[in-house]
Order: structure tokens, then sequence, then C-alpha cells
């Protein structure tokens, strides 16, 4: 009798530490393979991964490594999503930053919803964003300005209005002139 209630204990015990593993494991949002973060600043830029990741519903990741081995940028990110998927049940709506850090190179990869949200032209304006910090060798505030710049577009998506050409002040004054030159265009040749 004694033996099996060490057993049930144990069992308990395992399964009670499996499911805490895994919890924890699924919190992950910034992997620092090529240890640029400290700590503190993994813990924090995880922390406001995981409120933009909860609050819109489109998972966001920073993911440096620290070389490309041979592969192009964008396919390094496709084997880390796959890896994201297998092995922390990444979901389908996603953004993810990767910085290969030998050959100083990145790629934005988006997935579901995280494609609504981010755009070619948005993927571009968030590469300002944060490639200045990135080249002073400042990797927190690049990585900081990345997921804010996240957070911006995502909550624009969400209204339903996802941030593209046109979408930033410099841009929709010329969109406004184009469809004005337009229609004059139009008017002028269907009088003539």
């Amino acid at each position: 009798m004694t033996k099996k209630i060490i057993s049930i204990i144990f069992a308990i015990v395992l399964v009670f530490g499996l499911s805490v593993c895994a919890y924890a494991e699924e919190q992950r949002f910034v992997f620092d393979e090529a240890s640029i973060l400290t700590y503190d600043e993994i813990e924090e830029l995880s922390a406001k991964a995981k409120e933009i990741t909860e609050t819109y519903g489109c998972e966001v990741y920073a993911i440096t490594f620290p070389g490309l081995d041979g592969n192009e940028a964008w396919e390094l990110n496709e084997m880390l999503y796959a890896e994201l998927k297998e092995y922390y049940g990444a979901g389908e709506d996603v953004v993810i930053l990767m910085l290969a850090m030998e050959e100083r190179q990145y790629d934005i990869m988006a997935r579901g919803f995280g494609n609504t949200a981010f755009t070619d032209y948005g993927k571009d304006v968030m590469a300002e964003r944060f490639l200045d910090d990135f080249a002073n060798d400042d990797w927190y505030w690049g990585f900081y300005d990345y997921m804010s710049t996240c957070e911006e577009f995502l909550a624009m998506a969400v209204s339903g209005e996802p941030f593209d050409i046109g979408s930033d002040d410099g841009e929709g004054g010329a969109n406004f002139l184009g469809v004005i030159i337009s229609v004059i265009v139009s008017c002028a040749i269907a009088l003539g």
C-alpha cells in the first residue's frame, strides 16, 4: 500500500513538473543564441513580446543566431520558424526578427495575421527603426524598437487599417496628389 501511495505522489510531482517546464518553454519569445543580450535584457524583451502577443494574438519573436551557416537569411529564418512550431508550439499568426551576427544580416518573417500587419513596405519601415541601433551594436534598443513597431503595426491591423504605403505622413500626401493628377488626366482625356 505504501508503495502505491509513493508511486501516486511521484507521478503527481512528475506530471506537475513537466507541465511547469512546458509552460515555461511556451512563454519564451526571445532566443539569444549569439549571446549578445544580458539575462535581464532577455527577460525584459520577452515580457514585452509576451504582452504584445497576448494583446493582439500574433506571436512576436526575436532570435539572434551566430551565423547563417551558408544559408540565406530568409532560409535560416524559415528553419527557425519550423523549429519554433515543432518544439515550442508557435502558432500560425507570427512575426520573427532573426539576426545573424557573423554576417550581420537580418530577416523579418511573418505568417498568418502577421502578413496582414507586416507588409513588405511595413517591414522596410520597421527595419529603418531598429537598424540604426544595430549599427551601433545597441542590440537591446534595436530589439525594443522592433517590438514597439510590432505593437504599433498590430494595433493598426486590428483596427482594420494595416500599415502600408500611404500609412505614414510622408507618403500620404504623395498618394493624394497622385489621385488628383489621375482624375485631372482622366478628365482631360475624356474631354479630348
